[in-house]
């Protein structure tokens, strides 16, 4: 994994002079990648039928959270189509640093309430050569869902930039986008759900190694990756309400971080992706905890997810 020193240059200045310095390329296609839209369907759904349950009508105990996770796939330049899909949700959620240091990545993040719902399937149902696919899980209480992006590894090099403004770019050889994605339900009436989200690109792990759990030391596989703590945001959703996750239209052209989320650069031919994301609500028979705050790792219920809806 090789890092470009930081630099406090504009982003796209910064990405020129380094890729004329290190002679960086395009990502090599993986070389067990299937075509385009694998595991999609041009007639899934954007939202499906399903409401939530009444917060007021059940215990908090009795509360579990399921999410609903869609990706729409299209053609390159297919989102900037649909780009007034952002008026119908708040960008504003973010303190004004967060949001621009997400912007400048090349991520673009906003909440809709219920009542845009109508509106933004409309738009996302008229996209060019439109796949989409809907998958539902329920992340264990204890350890956060983790949404991997693509279901195979390939070079990255990306830049992004910090909340001190700071632009920063590396290559990482074999990596994969995820999302870590943590939740928790909010008083008053337990029908509001606190998500918080972590970029991250991961490499396969390397040789065990003696690592420092509590007080003690145990045999694991060394980390290798790169956690965006920087970029980790958290938002509020209220019921009914849904997380939309996408690229900023300098991420279709430049290494930004937010292309290795959103823009599929392994074929000849690109497709973009945007993703969105709703809690539901539901009552659970013997109780269920609050949320999953806490808690680290990857859940069964989040590899499920992975495996079903990862980007081909």
């Amino acid at each position: 994994m090789t890092r470009f020193a930081p630099a406090r240059l504009p982003v796209p200045l910064l990405i020129a002079s380094a890729w004329i310095a290190c002679g960086c390329v395009q990502p090599t296609a993986p070389p067990d990648r299937a075509g385009p839209g694998v595991g999609l369907s041009d007639a899934a759904p954007v939202f499906s039928d399903r409401t939530n349950e009444d917060p007021a009508a059940a215990a908090p105990q009795a509360l579990t959270v399921e999410f609903s996770v869609v990706r729409v796939e299209t053609e390159e330049g297919g989102l900037r189509r649909i780009e007034r899909v952002w008026d119908f949700v708040d960008e504003q959620v973010l303190s004004a640093a967060l949001a621009l240091g997400l912007r400048d990545s090349g991520l673009r993040v906003g909440v809709g309430r219920g009542d845009a719902r109508p509106a933004v399937r409309a738009l996302l149902d008229d996209l060019p050569d439109r796949l989409a696919k809907e998958d539902r899980t329920r992340p264990s209480p204890a350890r956060p869902l983790e949404l991997i992006l693509s279901h195979a590894a390939y070079p990255h090099t990306v830049f992004y930039v910090d909340r001190l403004g700071v632009s920063s770019g590396r290559t990482i050889a074999d990596g994969r986008p995820i999302l870590r994605l943590a939740y928790e339900l909010k008083p008053p009436d337990w029908g509001e759900v606190a998500v918080r989200v972590l970029p991250e690109i991961r490499q396969p792990e390397g040789p065990l190694r003696w690592q420092r759990v509590g007080p003690d030391y145990v045999l694991l596989p060394e980390y290798r990756g790169v956690v965006y703590t920087d970029l980790e945001f958290r938002v509020s959703i209220p019921r009914d309400g849904f997380l939309l996750l996408g690229p900023t239209d300098d991420a279709r052209r430049l290494p930004l971080l937010g292309r290795a989320f959103f823009v599929d650069l392994s074929d000849a031919r690109r497709r973009e992706s945007i993703y969105v994301i709703s809690p539901v609500l539901g009552r659970a028979p013997g109780g269920a905890a609050l949320g999953n705050r806490d808690g680290a790792g990857a859940s069964a219920s989040g590899d499920e997810v992975a495996r079903k809806a990862a980007v081909p």
